[in-house]
């Protein structure tokens, strides 16, 4: 009697490996919100794509340009940075996987949205540290990626922060000085230096000095000054934004003692960034993120690299969000900006939880306003996108950037939760607004009128909903020869 064959089951707890190929092509043209395509097919040649679910490892949302695993449909997705990461660094064995990202709104001016923030004097602070803009300066150069205005920006960047830390953390050092001082002495006397170049030329009223003196032309103050060289340079190849002309200017007149070297990365490692030196360490790698993307050869002429970047991300939402306070402090009116707040929760007089809330501006008042920026509407993955949308087909809003009707609730939500949390205001009026078709020409100032007349207005009786869409600087084309 022949016996019966016996099967192995997988065990209930087993499952498959999940795989996610992805042509490497594809990373290094991805778009802002974008989904990474699948790959189907079995590619011949193995090295033209890779496993995105088993590539990067764990790290901060912003340093992989948010590129996420969906819960609810199992595709890779993007968010809201831009920029060029790698999601897995070149070794000797395997060749690196880059990622870059471009916006989503085509000739957006980015350089000029984080420029007039810089410039602000109520924003200004919102470019410091990493939370809008950040780069990774050790890590290997990126290569063969070329993404609009990335010279200008990290420029941008690079001389905002130089002209702070001139004005604030600029600091001198003791650097030994030799000298052939005439008609008097100091430190220490050379005495062998002194008889070759003056006793024996009958030089009596000259001696030969070693000293120390407090100076700025330290090897820490030549970075910064090797990579304000190469930015002036490459501002001097056309027309650019009046405020990095100043900020030049600014940091050109700190640094004018400093003497002009090559800096090499030896230069970098010899720095000891403990103590007072730990304030350099963020504008030296800014500087290098500079000296990496520029250089001059021997007659002062600039050389860029435009496809060549250190890993650098921009957060887009952020950008926008804080770009929306510059545009409302046109206007004059004086509005109040990300401020946390909570309510509780209670069951009968005991306070179980509290629910937290922050509005990106409001101006209170007995006709208080609440301004909410959606840089990209909000789309649950139970509504279909079409039917979330609001119908605005008569605004011009941005490709991709039309508001939903989720933003609409949330903004009639900050509404109430704020006269809760203010008894002696009233907001009557919410405001909505997304990025419109970007415009050649954005005036320097606002009648608040002016501003909101080409916004969709939603009348609830005692309360107005306004969408509208917010101007947006539009990329100049540049001459051929210019930047």
């Amino acid at each position: 009697m022949s016996q019966p064959v016996t099967v192995s089951q997988p065990e209930p707890d087993e499952q498959p490996d999940f795989s996610y190929p992805v042509s490497i092509e594809s990373l290094r043209n991805a778009t802002e919100y974008g989904t990474i395509i699948r790959r189907t097919d079995s590619a011949e040649n193995q090295d033209e794509q890779v496993d995105l679910a088993k590539l990067y490892d764990i790290q901060p949302t912003a340093k992989r340009l948010g590129l996420e695993l969906s819960s609810w449909d199992l595709t890779y997705r993007l968010s809201h940075f831009v920029g060029a990461v790698w999601l897995r660094k070149p070794k000797s064995e395997k060749l690196g996987v880059v990622l870059a990202v471009r916006p989503k709104i085509e000739n957006l001016n980015a350089v000029r949205m984080f420029v007039e923030i810089a410039a602000s004097p109520d924003y200004a602070r919102e470019v410091d540290g990493d939370g809008l803009f950040g780069c990774e300066p050790l890590q290997p150069a990126i290569e063969g990626v070329e993404l609009a205005d990335v010279t200008l920006l990290q420029i941008a960047v690079y001389l905002r922060a130089l002209s702070q830390f001139c004005q604030r953390n600029l600091r001198q050092d003791f650097t030994r000085t030799r000298e052939n001082l005439v008609g008097r002495v100091k430190g220490r006397i050379l005495i062998s230096a002194n008889i070759r170049q003056n006793t024996v030329h009958g030089r009596s009223d000259r001696v030969v000095c070693e000293f120390t003196r407090m100076t700025l032309d330290t090897k820490a103050n030549r970075i910064l000054k090797a990579a304000l060289i190469c930015c002036a340079r490459y501002l001097s190849l056309g027309p650019t934004l009046p405020p990095l002309l100043d900020w030049l200017r600014q940091c050109d007149a700190a640094l004018a003692e400093v003497n002009s070297l090559t800096i090499t990365d030896a230069d970098f490692r010899d720095i000891v960034y403990s103590g007072l030196m730990q304030r350099y360490r963020r504008v030296h790698e800014l500087a290098r993120m500079i000296l990496k993307r520029l250089s001059t050869d021997a007659n002062g002429q600039i050389l860029e690299k435009p496809s060549r970047t250190v890993p650098f991300y921009l957060n887009m939402w952020r950008l926008f969000e804080v770009y929306v306070g510059v545009q409302l402090a046109k206007t004059g009116k004086h509005f109040i900006s990300q401020s946390q707040y909570t309510l509780p929760f209670k069951v009968g007089e005991k306070e179980v939880g509290k629910i937290g809330f922050k509005p990106d501006y409001y101006s209170p008042g007995s006709d208080g306003i609440v301004v909410d920026a959606k840089y990209k509407s909000v789309v649950t993955s139970t509504i279909q996108e079409d039917d979330s949308l609001i119908n605005l087909a008569g605004l011009q809003f941005a490709k991709e950037a039309q508001p939903g009707n989720a933003d609409v609730y949330q903004v009639i939500a900050y509404c109430d939760l704020l006269t809760v949390r203010n008894p002696k205001n009233v907001f009557n009026t919410a405001i909505l607004m997304a990025p419109g078709e970007p415009q050649s020409e954005i005036p320097d100032r606002f009648e608040w009128n002016d501003l909101i007349q080409g916004g969709a207005i939603l009348d609830l009786g005692t309360r107005q909903i306004i969408v509208l869409p917010c101007p947006v600087p539009k990329r100049q084309t540049v001459q051929s020869g210019n930047h």
